[in-house]
């Protein structure tokens, strides 16, 4: 009996909203020449089926069995996930500056 192997197959996958495929395992930085990320500043994940947090993948040699229909994405490196924005205030009109002053 022939059974097809999980390892040296090609696999569809997204990474960005784009359609690849490519042989599984890979390696990250096949995934991060594929996602176009030559230069830093860029990272990659995995998107996790369920409620834990994303696969970061590293741009090293390190081997990544790929799974139909993986989702990776890029997100810079340099995100303040806990950093707010502060919003300007509006620009006060003459009315809402008399407004204001009664």
């Amino acid at each position: 009996m022939n059974k097809e192997k999980d390892h040296d197959k090609e696999v569809p996958i997204l990474i960005d909203h784009k359609q690849y495929k490519l042989e599984s395992p890979t390696t990250g930085i096949a995934l991060y020449a594929f996602a176009g990320i030559s230069g830093g500043g860029y990272d990659l994940y995995r998107e996790s089926k369920g409620p834990g947090d994303d696969e970061f993948i590293g741009n090293d040699g390190a081997e990544i069995v790929l799974h139909p229909g993986d989702h990776f994405y890029t997100a810079q490196n340099s995100l303040n996930p806990g950093g707010f924005y502060v919003k300007k205030p509006p620009q006060m009109t003459t009315r809402s500056r008399n407004l204001y002053r009664q």
